[in-house]
């Protein structure tokens, strides 16, 4: 059970320094229901986001990727790409936003790693024809289908909740600057 396991988190950002007992007694708990749910549907946001971003970059390098492409792409987001995101700091302490936002401090490494990548899998494998279905859709209406309606990942509120992500997914804009980059 999760709760025996020692945990490796770090804290990083502009510092890396492990998170003091404080920290980790505010961490979200992957047990309790509610935790849970805003945890799938962040790490659901990040994924299609990433999923979306490169999906779209290798269908404008191929314009009818190979099979074979598209998997090595997808098992390159859900095991590399998503190795940068952690759980966002707020004030100090855990929240349950997964964000790659080098600029803010975010709790990475253990469980947090593997939820993301857990989740991301879990989408690609469950869900691949819907993602190709749906992959030219604008990246908010992809998140949303993907998230919501398709895998059912993310409830009503948890998906209009933009706390959850670097990007609101009723609107084609970032929340942070720093992400403005990434879109």
């Amino acid at each position: 059970i999760v709760e025996n396991r020692p945990k490796k988190i770090l804290l990083v950002g502009v510092s890396s320094v492990p998170l003091t007992e404080e920290q980790k007694e505010h961490m979200p708990d992957i047990g309790d229901k509610r935790d849970a749910s805003k945890l799938k549907c962040s790490a659901c946001r990040a994924s299609a986001f990433e999923i979306h971003a490169t999906m779209t970059q290798l269908k404008q390098q191929r314009k009818n990727p190979k099979e074979y492409e598209i998997i090595e792409h997808m098992d390159r987001v859900c095991e590399d790409t998503l190795g940068d995101y952690g759980i966002q700091l707020r004030n100090n302490r855990p929240t349950y936003k997964f964000s790659k936002d080098s600029q803010i401090s975010r709790a990475q490494g253990s469980w947090a790693s593997r939820y993301i990548k857990n989740v991301c899998s879990e989408l690609y494998t469950d869900h691949e024809d819907a993602i190709l279905r749906n992959i030219d859709k604008p990246r908010a209406s992809f998140i949303r289908t993907m998230c919501s309606v398709e895998s059912s990942l993310c409830n009503q509120e948890d998906m209009d909740n933009t706390e959850l992500a670097d990007f609101d997914v009723n609107d084609k804009h970032p929340i942070t600057q720093h992400n403005a980059q990434d879109l």
